[in-house]
């Protein structure tokens, strides 16, 4: 059996791997546990099963299911745009968005950009990735600097974003 590259790799919920053409889920359960998924294979199918009997993850057939349909679409898009990089910097116009805000409150849940995201992704069939759920993604990867002016983070992701600036991906 061929084990993706990163299985060992700490994951907060789950990550998408590609290895030549196969096509890998990774879900993680709260006790560390990862499960490797192929749904093209009898194995891949008898590990959904299993994992629905696993009270460690959530335990839902249609999440379960959607990580290996978001990989299938993760390899249509780096198919697409050259690379799944290339296609997420398009929602932020190709470096890091940085905010200033002063309070907690002013931090949104989502935005115009994380819709469009959202948006994208529910129409090349990807699951529950809602505009919550890509902003999360957006401030977890650095696509946005939501830090508050008054964190000392702010300055010094703000820097980070000045010194790695992307060039604009083309649409």
């Amino acid at each position: 059996k061929v084990e993706p590259p990163g299985t060992g790799d700490p994951l907060r919920q789950w990550r998408l791997l590609h290895e030549g053409t196969s096509v890998w889920g990774q879900v993680q359960s709260r006790n560390k546990k990862s499960v490797v998924l192929d749904l093209r294979t009898d194995e891949g199918r008898a590990d959904v099963r299993r994992l629905m009997a696993d009270a460690g993850i959530v335990r839902n057939r249609l999440k379960i299911q959607s990580v290996v349909r978001n990989a299938r679409g993760f390899l249509a898009i780096c198919e697409e745009f050259g690379s799944f990089d290339q296609y997420l910097w398009r929602f932020v116009g190709g470096a890091p968005i940085q905010n200033q805000f002063r309070s907690m409150s002013e931090v949104p849940a989502r935005t115009p950009a994380s819709d469009a995201m959202s948006k994208d992704l529910l129409q090349r069939g990807f699951k529950f990735v809602g505009s919550t759920i890509c902003y999360a993604f957006m401030q977890a990867t650095g696509m946005v600097n939501d830090h508050l002016i008054t964190c000392p983070r702010h300055r010094a992701v703000q820097a980070l974003a000045r010194n790695a600036s992307k060039p604009v991906p083309s649409t």
